[in-house]
């Protein structure tokens, strides 16, 4: 609570005492491979990227935002390295380390599974035994359950490309993550 309480003051403080001013631009971090909001490879580093940049430009601040592997970013995020951080999913244990925003953006998450794999539907029975795949950095906080109690294994890769790999390879059998990012993961990975 007491970060989260010293990240608003910072924030507030920052735009506050920066109006106006010269100052070094502000230091704000992103990750890849969660097109279409944020990769450096889309243009304009994806729809958040560009979203979160004119939001600080028409404030009147210059930005330099980075882009860092998911988990990298936020651990140094967390020290205090970057201003902000973007686009995170809402979690109770990210709550307790950041302040957050309102929403850029209000979907919700999809499974995602091979035809073949025969699963179909998404309550705990319909699941059991199965391979979830998460990469490092995305929150399972509403599927810890099953994982503690062993009803799906969790997979961690690098990243969601990775994850749709070993789902058409068989080596995961499920996909968690909002339809929109699912799928133009789908497109770029095939």
């Amino acid at each position: 609570m007491k970060v989260m309480n010293a990240l608003r003051a910072l924030l507030t403080g920052c735009v506050l005492t920066a109006t106006g001013v010269a100052a070094d631009p502000l230091p704000l971090m992103t990750g890849n491979d969660y097109r279409p909001f944020s990769d450096q490879n889309l243009p304009e580093g994806g729809m958040a990227t560009d979203i979160v940049r004119t939001a600080f430009t028409r404030m009147g601040h210059e930005t330099d935002i980075v882009f860092r592997p998911w988990k990298r970013g936020m651990v140094e995020a967390q020290t205090g390295r970057y201003l902000a951080t973007f686009p995170w999913a809402h979690s109770d244990e990210r709550e307790e380390a950041f302040a957050f925003s309102n929403k850029l953006y209000s979907f919700n998450q999809y499974f995602f599974t091979r035809f073949s794999s025969g699963i179909k539907g998404v309550t705990k029975e319909d699941v059991a035994g199965s391979k979830l795949c998460l990469p490092i950095g995305y929150t399972t906080s509403t599927l810890d359950a099953w994982v503690s109690e062993g009803v799906i294994e969790l997979i961690r890769p690098a990243n969601l490309s990775n994850c749709f790999q070993m789902l058409a390879s068989g080596r995961a059998d499920l996909i968690r993550v909002n339809d929109i990012i699912g799928w133009s993961t789908v497109d770029k990975v095939f």
